[in-house]
């Protein structure tokens, strides 16, 4: 007897492109949040990393956070530079990588950061401050 298996792919489910332009369109982050265990992921994935189930629902996972770290840019073959990048903590517990509106003289590590729209799309600044 053949037994048939559905084999799911664990990638990003959602086209890049399109998490970008919800973000820059809607000011909110969107995400994956898995049904079973409820580990959150961006961008969305088709398979929980934590308990590797295919249970999950597209969900914004907010518009503020906190910066855990940054890094200022200094050399870069596609982008003018200097340009700032930093990670943030979000409201649901998840990490992303993004860029910084931030001025120099104001970026420091575990300052509340919101979305907003930066010089060239999406981009975090410090929470009620202005890009």
């Amino acid at each position: 007897m053949e037994q048939s298996s559905q084999v799911i792919e664990p990638w990003v489910e959602a086209d890049v492109r399109e998490t970008i332009a919800t973000m820059e369109n809607e000011g909110k982050v969107v995400g994956s949040v898995c049904d079973d265990c409820g580990l959150a992921a961006f961008p969305p994935v088709r398979v929980c990393r934590n308990c590797q189930r295919p249970n999950q629902t597209l969900t914004s996972l907010g518009d503020r956070g906190t910066l855990y770290s940054y890094t200022t840019v200094h050399v870069a073959s596609g982008r003018p530079v200097p340009y700032t990048v930093g990670y943030i903590d979000l409201e649901r517990g998840v990490r992303i990588l993004g860029p910084l509106a931030i001025p120099e003289d104001q970026i420091a590590c575990d300052v509340p950061v919101a979305l907003t729209q930066g010089e060239s799309g999406w981009a975090f600044q410090i929470e009620g401050g202005q890009s």
